[in-house]
């Protein structure tokens, strides 16, 4: 059995990214044993990939910002993995860890000697119930993306009364620090958890960032 680890140092929406890898891995070593490491910062997340169709196990990283510490290292060594992939590599010749030609997780599965899969989606492990209450809602992250993303206040204003005329509500999802949105239920403070089931249980989501990008119905 070929024992893989990806060593992730990337965001929210690389680890969701991360699953097309972990597909492509299960593709082309059926009998692997893929583990996924994820950052101390973003342990929150660790629930959202177990019991996962192509994720075996789970590690979480002691560093972030200087990995590896000495005790990841030494949990590498211990372990013998046959392979270790970066699924959020960095492009050899840019600066950017992805090539603009391609999809976002096809050049993360080409940049570890992948064939991306068909179909590209990310695969979460909806192992959760979901809310009724939010079936006739559109959800709404205004606020998740890296500066020059981001759009103005006004315009989301104008985003959320056009979905309010179509007669759907808006729940905004964020933390106490964002504006409210004019026309918009704002909750707040959520585990990451929470927030993604709130998505999920939308009709679908207005996000502007890898980190809540989720499948709507």
């Amino acid at each position: 059995m070929i024992k893989i680890i990806g060593t992730n140092q990337g965001q929210r929406g690389d680890l969701i990214v991360g699953t097309v890898v972990a597909r492509a891995i299960k593709e082309k070593f059926p009998e692997s044993h893929f583990t996924l490491g994820i950052n101390q910062k973003y342990k929150d997340m660790e629930d959202l990939f177990k019991d996962h169709p192509y994720i075996d196990a789970i590690h979480v990283w002691e560093e972030y910002d200087n990995w590896p510490s000495q005790n990841d290292l030494n949990f590498l060594k211990t372990n013998h993995y046959d392979i270790i992939l970066h699924p959020m590599p960095k492009h050899p010749n840019d600066h950017c860890w992805y090539n603009l030609v391609n999809h976002l997780t096809e050049s993360a599965c080409i940049m570890n000697g992948l064939v991306p899969p068909k179909d590209l989606n990310c695969v979460l492990n909806k192992y959760f119930d979901l809310y009724s209450e939010y079936k006739d809602y559109v959800c709404i992250a205004p606020f998740t993306a890296w500066q020059r993303k981001n759009i103005s206040l006004n315009k989301w204003e104008t985003i959320v009364d056009f979905i309010n005329k179509k007669g759907f509500k808006v729940i905004q999802i964020g933390d106490d620090s964002e504006t409210a949105i004019k026309g918009a239920e704002k909750k707040t403070n959520m585990s990451y958890i929470e927030s993604v089931k709130i998505m999920l249980s939308c009709k679908f989501l207005i996000s502007l960032d890898g980190g809540n990008i989720v499948t709507g119905k």
